[in-house]
């Protein structure tokens, strides 16, 4: 009897050394990962001339934005434009990075005219949004000379909201 005993125990205790060895290290379950709103406000607080597009886009700008959002707080947001307006292209690689600096990174690709756009399309960044993705489409404020002030966007991210490691 006390040998079956032993013999339980052990098969036992292998069952579980088992599963423990096969968990996730990270804490991650793909449970984790849920769709969620998006909505962000900001406004634009610098413009200036990027060197950081392919040499055939003839416009290319870099600009910030401080802002508040949902998932982020309070956050900065960094793009830079690309505009080719022979080819009626652009593209706009941006970066915003939330009150914890957990940074989520998104890429809007167009065309015009008419101008047409793929919104924000994320991918991916640092701590809990290492694995985000989804879709926010913008609305650019203006000022009453055309001036870009502001944008606003409206979508759907997910990510794993658990993770807080960076």
């Amino acid at each position: 009897v006390l040998m079956q005993r032993k013999l339980v125990l052990l098969v036992a205790l292998g069952l579980l050394l088992s599963v423990a060895v096969a968990a996730p290290a990270s804490g991650k379950k793909d449970g984790d990962l849920k769709d969620q709103p998006f909505k962000v406000t900001a406004d634009r607080v610098f413009a200036g001339e990027s060197d950081l597009c392919p040499v055939e886009y003839l416009v290319a700008e870099d600009s910030e934005y401080i802002g508040r959002g949902t998932h982020l707080g309070l956050f900065e947001l960094y793009e830079t434009l690309c505009l080719d307006p022979i080819d009626g292209v652009f593209f706009v690689d941006g970066k915003l990075v939330a009150a914890n600096g957990d940074e989520l990174y998104f890429r809007v690709d167009g065309t015009f005219p008419p101008l047409e756009s793929s919104g924000w399309v994320f991918t991916g960044g640092t701590g809990r949004f290492a694995s985000a993705e989804g879709v926010a489409h913008e609305t650019l404020i203006r000022d009453d000379g055309g001036v870009i002030i502001g944008v606003d966007a409206v979508g759907t991210i997910r990510f794993n909201a658990s993770d807080r490691s960076k």
